[in-house]
């Protein structure tokens, strides 16, 4: 990426403004992306996904914002952690808690949850040390059938007939609105998705699911599929 103008969407003028600003500081003196080498989360329309992998197409690399998923915090105004993406108890299904701190050393489990409410997640970069970042949200398999909060999915996109009233757990278990996900341009079961081998579309909820599990079986170059993300948002409180 060259410049900050790739990570903004015209489906979403809501960052436009503070997207530009950012630009007007990487065509400055120094010549720096964004200004600083960093992006502000209100200044992007696109989530970029860690777990993407030039060992597999078929891995999602980005899509743009408007999911829910699962937070990465614990926190009273959160509504759903996400689970392992490997089957840790043999039950044929990807609906494990993350695992205790006490257990990271093992680097045996692709997710944990720190005393604080904390969710991290196995880092290839650091040989599975558990890390975590203030804008993780999670993209689960196993919550592939799973409501975020009644009848709004964790694996689906939300619009701008978002119920406003709807939390998620943020950085440091900060709460904010579903309307932070908002792109004006994208009603709800509706986004656009990129892989890792270069393709891009229009997706539905249906269509994102799909996606979903099959970055989760993947075969990459690390030994857990990775489902967190980083999520850029508008940071609304209700």
């Amino acid at each position: 990426i060259r410049t900050v103008k790739t990570l903004h969407s015209p489906c979403d003028p809501g960052s436009k403004e503070n997207n530009m600003n950012e630009y007007e500081l990487e065509m400055g003196p120094g010549g720096r992306f964004a200004g600083d080498g960093r992006v502000n989360h209100n200044s992007q329309s696109y989530s970029i996904h860690k777990g993407a992998s030039a060992y597999n197409g078929s891995t999602i690399l980005g899509l743009t914002r408007n999911w829910v998923g699962a937070d990465s915090f614990a926190a009273d105004c959160g509504q759903l952690l996400p689970v392992q993406s490997i089957d840790k108890d043999g039950n044929g299904q990807y609906d494990d808690d993350p695992a205790s701190m006490a257990a990271a050393q093992k680097r045996a489990d692709s997710i944990y949850r720190h005393p604080s409410g904390q969710i991290l997640y196995s880092n290839p970069m650091k040989e599975g040390h558990a890390i975590s970042n203030d804008w993780d949200r999670y993209l689960c398999a196993g919550h592939n059938n799973k409501s975020y909060h009644g009848n709004i999915p964790s694996v689906g996109f939300v619009g701008p007939d978002v119920d406003s009233t709807v939390t998620f757990a943020g950085a440091g278990g900060q709460c904010y609105s579903l309307k932070s996900l908002v792109m004006e341009g994208l009603t709800a079961n509706q986004g656009q998705l990129l892989r890792s081998d270069g393709s891009a579309s229009l997706v539905n909820d249906v269509q994102l699911k799909q996606a979903v599990q099959e970055h989760r079986e993947a075969k990459a170059s690390w030994i857990f599929p990775l489902e967190v993300l980083s999520q850029p948002h508008q940071a609304v409180r209700n």
